[in-house]
Formats: structure tokens, C-alpha cells, sequence
């Protein structure tokens, strides 16, 4: 986003160097309204001329389609690997800190359902929900998750 924000300004001083250098004194920004008729001569010219920016228009104005810039791939599994990892090495201090099992992975169980809680909670800065409601929602598919990996390691043979 902030490539594209960078262009864009570049864009507007290279527009605002030439105005100047055609004589202008004065540059107002405004929004391009186009009353009824005009859009008619105007939109098949945009499409001939500039068909990248017709077809901006047409999925923004006429589809409602919001242009959207994504994060490199890279960097989004990197961030969701570690954020995995530093969820799994929670549960996993009790276990290192007391060897025995069955104690241990109350212990450890307690932990994973508070870091869901505050994980659902810390997540509303960005989403804007009610915080109660977000981290009950998390820590809820959590505790699924964890039930039915128990069921199906009972299935299979493998009991905790």
C-alpha cells in the first residue's frame, strides 16, 4: 500500500510540475463529478484512452468493488508460522517445568485457553468487535479444536 500511496504522489507532483511549467498559478484538487449526459460521451472515451482507469471506475462505481492491495505471501505464512509456534511453545512450558503428564496438561490446557481468551480479546483492535463476545468465540473454537483431536486419538489408538 504504502507503493502505491508513494505512485500516487509522485503522480500528483509530476501533474503539479507540469500545470506549473504550462503557466498555472493556482492548483485546486476536486473530485470529478460528471453530470447526467456527460458520463455517455465521457465513459466510452475513458474506455478508448485509459482503459485501466475505465476499468477502475467501472468495478468501483458500477460493481461496488473495492481495489484491495494483499501482503506478500511470504511474509503473511512467515508471520502465521511463528504466531502458530509461539502458540504451541505456550502449552508446552509446563512440560518442561514439571515432566509428569497428567498434572502437567491441566496445567497446560489452562494456558492454551487463556492465550485464546487474550488472543480473541487483543484481536478487537483491529476488528472492532465486542471483546467479551471475540475472545468466547476464540477460546470456544479452541477447546472444539482440542475435543475433537482427543476423540479422534482415542479412535485411532492413541489416548492422552
Amino acid at each position: 500500500m504504502a507503493r502505491r500511496l508513494r505512485e500516487k504522489i509522485e503522480q500528483l507532483q509530476a501533474t503539479v510540475k507540469a500545470a506549473a511549467e504550462a503557466g498555472a498559478t493556482h492548483v485546486t484538487p476536486l473530485t470529478l463529478h460528471l453530470r447526467p449526459g456527460v458520463k455517455e460521451e465521457f465513459m466510452p472515451w475513458l474506455a478508448e484512452n485509459h482503459p485501466e482507469l475505465w476499468l477502475r471506475f467501472m468495478s468501483r462505481e458500477e460493481l461496488g468493488l473495492a481495489e484491495e492491495t494483499f501482503d506478500p505471501p511470504v511474509r503473511i505464512a512467515a508471520v502465521t508460522g511463528f504466531a502458530y509456534l509461539a502458540g504451541a511453545l505456550i502449552t508446552l512450558v509446563p512440560y518442561f517445568l514439571r515432566p509428569t503428564p497428567q498434572p502437567t496438561f491441566a496445567v497446560s490446557a489452562t494456558l492454551a485457553v487463556a492465550t485464546l481468551l487474550a488472543t480473541g480479546a487483543a484481536k478487537t483492535w483491529l476488528t472492532k468487535e465486542n471483546p467479551l463476545a471475540a475472545s468466547l468465540e476464540l477460546a470456544g473454537l479452541g477447546v472444539l479444536a482440542c475435543i475433537v483431536g482427543l476423540v479422534l486419538g482415542r479412535l485411532v489408538g492413541i489416548a492422552v
